[in-house]
C-alpha cells in the first residue's frame, strides 16, 4: 500500500508542476484552447492537488502510526530520520508546509479557482527543490536517484488518469447544475 500511495503523490505532484507551468503561459500569453475549458482545467487540476496534499499528509499520518506501534526501535528511528528530524528540522517544515499544509487553502472556492495560488505553490515548490540538493550535498548518507524515462512515463500516464476523471467529473457537474463549480 506504501508503494501505490507513493506513487499517486509522486505522479499527482510532478504532474500538478509541469500542467501548472503550462495553465500560467496559456494565462500570461492568452492562447485559447480549442477543445478544453481553461477554468474547468484550472479547476480540475487544483481539486488534484487537494486531492494530492490529503493523501500526503494521510501518507505521513500511515507511517507515523505504523513507526510508533511497530515496537521496535528502528522502526521509529527510520520513521523520524526519514522525516529529518535528526539533521534538517527547517527542510523538513518546509517539505511539511509545501506539500501538506499550504495546499489546504484549496477548500476555500477563492482559491480553487485562482490559478495564481497554484503557481505560487509550485514557486514554492521551485525554491524547496532548488533548496533540498544543497542541503542533502552536506548530508553523505542521502541519495539522489538517477530518473528514468519509463518511471517518468509511466507517473506522467497515472496523473492523465487522475486528471482526465477529475476533468470529466468538473464538467458533468457544469452541465449538471448550469454554472462552473468549486
Amino acid at each position: 500500500m506504501q508503494n501505490i500511495l507513493f506513487l499517486l503523490l509522486e505522479s499527482i505532484f510532478t504532474g500538478t508542476v509541469v500542467l501548472v507551468a503550462c495553465i500560467v503561459s496559456t494565462v500570461v500569453f492568452k492562447i485559447k484552447l480549442q477543445l478544453i475549458d481553461l477554468k474547468t482545467l484550472i479547476i480540475a487540476v487544483n481539486w488534484v492537488f487537494l486531492f494530492g496534499a490529503i493523501l500526503f499528509l494521510v501518507n505521513i499520518f500511515i507511517r507515523a502510526f505504523n513507526a510508533y506501534y511497530a515496537g521496535g526501535e528502528y522502526e521509529q528511528y527510520v520513521f523520524l530520520n526519514g522525516l529529518g528530524i535528526d539533521d534538517v528540522f527547517i527542510l523538513t517544515a518546509l517539505w511539511l508546509l509545501t506539500h501538506g499544509i499550504i495546499p489546504q487553502l484549496l477548500w476555500f472556492k477563492k482559491f480553487r479557482r485562482s490559478v495564481f495560488i497554484s503557481s505560487a505553490m509550485v514557486g514554492i515548490w521551485a525554491v524547496h527543490y532548488f533548496i533540498e540538493p544543497i542541503i542533502a550535498a552536506h548530508q553523505s548518507w542521502r541519495m539522489f536517484y538517477p530518473i528514468s524515462l519509463p518511471d517518468v512515463l509511466f507517473k506522467a500516464a497515472v496523473y492523465t488518469i487522475i486528471l482526465s476523471a477529475t476533468y470529466l467529473l468538473v464538467v458533468k457537474r457544469i452541465r449538471h447544475k448550469g454554472s462552473v463549480p468549486g
